[in-house]
């Protein structure tokens, strides 16, 4: 009997793959040498960490609600040690609730079990020695252009050994969960399949300035975990993805290194395509298996890096073709080529930072578009420190030329664009007696975007300025005040917008600052030349209670008004926040409990 490849079923294959990437490892982690015992005669048992409680309400009027009624947030961050085990661990619930009651039956029927309305995380990563698991929703990085820090819910593990020279990580498990279509919401969501992936990354460093990495990647979407999908223009078909990739370093010499990373993706647009025997390897084996719908790309980055002491020069070549895709990476910048240089010292005992970068780029690298464009790219950034003075100036500018080819044989477009951005940041702090200071912060830009069609000179599409600054005190009895000004004006195709504010902050401890309280107040008028109006006023109350050193409860109140009007046409809406969130760090070590038992004995 032939059993068709559309006819598998993908996931059995993927977490086949998973059990043999990860068993192994854990069950031969010995060959990495992994390092002695002496790690054993640090402290027996450690924990230390917080627990927090949120709950945020909302509500508005005039205007259909923005946000949802009531929100409750709790999360747990804590670390537990024992010996050479080192057990990280995070949880994280967010719920939302739509009713116009908080808590009510309904928000505790669903409080588990309404995928739409809570998000919940929990993972761990326990460590020993030179052995890292990860379990539960983590994030890992096989390389930038394979799995780059996607978050997933599975298993993952790291074998860093400090001795030996093998390196390995290894992943696997679920990066998306199935989302099937809603006609109940207000914006048409976008369907998505349950998608499972796995994938290892393979090293050898002879030192860490000479090393040679390879990656692997696959994810497949499981064609059955979307029962019902409808005929709506956000239909999404099955996808599945391999991507390899080789990376390394090589050092030339003391102070120069040569890196780099290739790798190349082979994306199946529709799974349920039929197969393409025209692939060999591990494009038509059990790891993956080509389709009509499959695309290779490939990508690359090479850089020459010359490092003195504070001084480093470079050069980078970066390139990512049209349509390059991994399911394991949030987002490319594809279809660019870039070439830069760059250079950064410190100079005058540190106190001058300065890092410049200038280069070229390109898109439309398989000329098959009726746009592209070739673009300078150059960016300076300065620091300067002086006692409690610091300066940062920052330039940058990037053109591109744009080439539209309407018809070539009757007419074609050609267009310039340039972005222009330059800002100014000052810092200064006057430390004063017994915890008191002033401080001073301004921040000055200006931004300009010229689509330079036909007459360069006259073809403004955007102008930003902006000048933000505050002036702080803080008093020896406790009391800070804070000045704020705000200056943005923006033209924009030939409308010009001025927007003008300023706000006034003041806080107040009591009690060692075991109380503390708040409030603001800040005003914003927006003017245009087409007759538009709007004023805004955003203020807030907050409390803070330090009950014990280590529990904390905070609340705050938020009310913002907005009050427009345009050639006789006037709307007023209001919303108001509130929120009261709790939170208790807690900390035990079994060593130092031992030391005050025998000091209370003596």
């Amino acid at each position: 009997m032939t059993i068709s490849h559309n006819k598998q079923i993908p996931m059995m294959k993927t977490h086949l793959l998973i059990y043999l990437c990860l068993i192994p490892l854990m069950g031969y982690s010995q060959a990495f040498d992994l390092g002695d015992d002496q790690n054993l005669l640090q402290e027996p048992f450690s924990i230390s960490g917080n627990i927090g409680f949120n709950f945020r309400t909302y509500r508005a009027w005039n205007i259909e609600n923005r946000q949802y009624p009531y929100t409750t947030t709790i999360t747990a961050n804590f670390t537990i040690k024992s010996y050479a085990v080192t057990i990280p661990f995070s949880f994280v619930m967010h719920n939302l609730d739509e009713s116009d009651r908080p808590f009510d039956k309904e928000y505790w029927d669903g409080f588990f079990t309404n995928q739409r309305n809570r998000l919940m995380r929990i993972g761990a990563s326990p460590s020993y020695r030179s052995i890292t698991v990860h379990l539960g929703y983590r994030y890992m990085n096989l390389s930038q252009f394979t799995f780059a820090n996607h978050n997933f819910l599975g298993a993952g593990i790291d074998l860093k050994p400090e001795k030996g020279k093998l390196r390995l990580s290894a992943m696997g498990g679920r990066l998306t969960k199935a989302e099937p279509e809603s006609i109940s919401l207000n914006t048409q969501n976008v369907q998505q399949y349950t998608r499972i992936g796995w994938g290892f990354k393979l090293g050898y460093f002879h030192t860490t300035k000479d090393y040679l990495e390879f990656a692997l990647f696959s994810a497949a979407d499981d064609p059955k975990s979307l029962q019902y999908q409808s005929d709506s223009p956000f239909l999404v078909t099955p996808q599945e993805n391999l991507a390899i990739s080789l990376a390394g370093k090589k050092s030339l010499g003391e102070n120069l290194s040569f890196q780099f990373e290739i790798a190349k993706s082979a994306l199946t647009r529709n799974a349920k395509d039929p197969d393409d025997q025209k692939g060999f390897g591990l494009y038509n084996s059990f790891i993956f298996q080509r389709k009509s719908s499959t695309s290779f790309n490939n990508a690359a980055e090479l850089k020459m890096e010359y490092q003195k002491r504070e001084i480093l020069v470079g050069l980078s070549y970066r390139r990512i073709d049209p349509g390059y895709k991994s399911l394991g990476a949030y987002f490319f910048n594809d279809d660019l080529e870039d070439i830069t240089a760059y250079t950064r010292f410190k100079i005058f005992k540190k106190k001058v930072d300065l890092y410049v970068t200038g280069g070229i780029r390109r898109n439309n690298l398989e000329k098959e578009k009726d746009a592209s464009f070739k673009r300078i790219i150059g960016s300076a950034n300065l620091t300067y420190r002086l006692e409690d003075w610091t300066f940062t100036a920052t330039v940058s500018n990037y053109s591109s030329k744009v080439d539209y080819q309407l018809n070539p044989d009757l007419d074609s477009l050609n267009a310039v664009i340039v972005s222009q951005e330059a800002s100014i940041i000052v810092n200064k702090v006057f430390p004063g007696n017994g915890g008191s200071f002033q401080s001073i912060n301004f921040i000055t830009g200006l931004q300009t975007v010229n689509d330079m069609v036909d007459n360069p000179e006259q073809s403004v599409a955007s102008d930003l300025f902006f000048i933000n600054a505050s002036y702080t005190i803080a008093t020896r009895t406790s009391w800070q005040y804070s000045l704020i000004g705000d200056l943005n004006t923006n033209s924009l195709f030939g409308l010009k917008l001025n927007r003008y504010g300023a706000g006034v902050q003041i806080a107040k401890g009591f009690k060692n600052n075991k109380y503390q309280v708040g409030v603001g107040m800040n005003y914003y008028l927006q003017t245009s030349t087409e007759g538009l109006r709007n004023h805004l006023w955003s203020n807030f109350v907050r409390g803070t209670w330090q009950v014990t050193k280590q529990q904390t409860v905070n609340v705050q109140v938020n009310w913002l008004r907005n009050l427009r009007s345009n050639v006789g046409i006037q709307d007023d809406f209001s919303e108001l926040m509130g929120s009261i969130g709790y939170n208790m760090r807690f900390g035990y070590s079994s060593s130092r409990n031992a030391r005050v038992n025998k000091s209370n004995t003596l």
